[in-house]
């Protein structure tokens, strides 16, 4: 099944059947995937876990399967349950040191409940580095967000731009961005430094994204003329995240950069940082964040 196929099962879908969908994706790859459940006074809740390997040691990628009501949910985030369940198959066959774990967490569109309390159960004292993904199916320019002074010579980093500096494909850092958050800023606001979230940008709209990204700072979304809103964000939250926006392309190259970075990350062993040579920009803003308490999630 291609990439962009999964997708559009799962386009148009309800939370519940999302849920029960990307189960069953990964058995049709025999994994064994189980739902790890929560509760937050009245709130119920779902994640999606599966893991290969069996070191002490993890590695994280993550998503969610949660969607905006209203919103066909393909690039937000679909998009990235192909992606990831298809990073798992390639690793299923590899020869791990680490346990390489795959969490789809639910309730990010809900104050990041899922991995709220996926990391307020697990913690992560042996966690070598997370790769998070938001909107991987439109472009051709491999977006690393957010990268702040405090993580730029973290393992997980450089593994992830050696395996992009090896496939020769642009890419872009950028700092924290105003009004996006991620279901990877729970591990950064419970100490962790070593959790990225990786999207894919079209190139030829960089210079626009910046320009909206920056003017968010001080602009309410809607007094910004429509023909300055990037695609990707026109189409973000909305009925017009639809699948016909994506490519097969992009899909496939998120998959091989997040595989080959896994795998360089899982033989690390403690070496010196190379010096990379960046072939990427960098687009600085927003503030760094502080710590932040996770609240006190039960389990039924």
């Amino acid at each position: 099944m291609k990439l962009l196929d999964m997708v559009r099962v799962l386009e148009g879908k309800d939370d519940l059947t999302r849920r029960r969908l990307t189960l069953h994706f990964l058995c049709l790859y025999r994994f064994k995937p189980i739902l790890e459940e929560y509760r937050l006074r009245w709130h119920r809740g779902a994640n999606i876990l599966a893991a290969v390997g069996n070191g002490r040691d993890e590695i994280l990628i993550t998503t969610h399967y949660d969607v905006v009501r209203g919103s066909p949910g393909a690039n937000d985030n679909g998009s990235c349950i192909a992606v990831l369940i298809d990073v798992f198959r390639k690793l299923k066959d590899h020869r791990l040191k680490n346990k390489v774990r795959l969490v789809i967490f639910d309730d990010e569109e809900n104050g990041l409940r899922g991995s709220k309390a996926y990391v307020k159960r697990h913690g992560f004292q042996n966690l070598l580095g997370l790769y998070n993904t938001e909107l991987v199916g439109m472009g051709d320019t491999v977006t690393i967000w957010p990268v702040t002074s405090g993580a730029k010579d973290h393992p997980a980093l450089v593994a992830l731009l050696e395996a992009i500096t090896e496939l020769g494909c642009p890419y872009i850092e950028a700092g924290k961005l105003p009004r996006f958050i991620g279901d990877h800023q729970t591990f950064q606001d419970a100490g962790f430094p070593g959790a990225f979230c990786l999207s894919m940008i079209p190139g030829s709209e960089i210079e626009k994204i910046r320009r909206y990204v920056n003017s968010l700072e001080e602009t309410a979304k809607n007094t910004i003329p429509p023909q300055e809103i990037p695609l990707i964000f026109r189409n973000y939250h909305c009925p017009e995240d639809r699948s016909e926006y994506l490519s097969e392309e992009a899909l496939q190259l998120m998959s091989e950069v997040i595989y080959r970075a896994v795998v360089r990350l899982d033989s690390w062993d403690d070496r010196v940082a190379p010096d990379l040579v960046s072939g990427g920009n960098s687009i600085n803003f927003g503030r760094e964040g502080g710590h932040h308490a996770i609240p006190d999630y039960s389990v039924p």
